[in-house]
């Protein structure tokens, strides 16, 4: 029969902008009981402004799972064995206005930490894992907005990714928006020579906005 399982979660405001949370989930996975717990901590400085730390751990076999990719003729089994493991993420928004500068925009700072047999309902995370990113938009005048990002993204497998873009729009009237935009990409996936290298690419792009609740652009 179906495995027993059971989980919840908890959140409290200790005042009007801290939050304090808690999650815990049980599943019965043959001698041994998958668990997965995790706490979370949020600072709320406006409706547009937060920052959000989390933990949790996984401690357990692990989750097996089956999925097929041809209609069921062919049946992949994944997950399981695995070990006690801890993940961290942290994620972060503010708006330009919030941080006492005069434009609108904001600006996000986000990082990732998973560690090997760290496993959840929809993931098994096999190697070490690090991600940090950070994004940003602001208007530079009325009608010119810069928006863009830069990520790093490692495991301890070797394989590694760099990203980053950057995008410029430009209102040249209530209807016509211009905008113009490049993205790089460096990565390794070790094996797979196909995927690893550099490239660049960049865009041109018009957007009119002419008729209520539709957009129409062109690349």
């Amino acid at each position: 029969g179906d495995a027993p399982a059971f989980g919840g979660g908890v959140e409290a405001w200790a005042t009007d902008r801290l939050r304090f949370g808690a999650t815990l989930m049980s599943e019965s996975a043959g001698a041994d009981d998958q668990v997965i717990g995790g706490a979370d901590i949020r600072f709320q400085l406006s409706d547009q402004s937060y920052a959000e730390l989390e933990f949790a751990r996984s401690d357990g076999p692990g989750i097996a799972r089956s999925t097929s990719t041809d209609g069921g003729l062919s049946i992949t089994t994944t997950g399981g064995a695995l070990a006690a493991a801890d993940a961290f993420r942290f994620d972060s928004r503010f708006a330009l206005e919030d941080l006492g500068f005069g434009r609108q925009g904001f600006i996000g700072l986000y990082a990732e930490r998973k560690e090997a047999g760290f496993s959840t309902l929809t993931e098994d995370i096999t190697d070490d894992q690090t991600l940090i990113g950070i994004e940003g938009e602001v208007a530079a005048t009325d009608r010119l907005t810069f928006r863009g990002y830069a990520e790093s993204f490692d495991k301890d497998n070797g394989e590694e990714k760099r990203s980053a873009e950057l995008n410029a729009f430009y209102d040249l009237n209530e209807n016509w928006t211009v905008g113009v935009g490049i993205e790089v990409l460096d990565q390794v996936v070790p094996g797979d020579a196909s995927r690893t290298g550099e490239r660049a690419d960049a865009a041109l792009r018009l957007d009119y906005r002419g008729f209520a609740d539709l957009d129409v652009y062109a690349f």
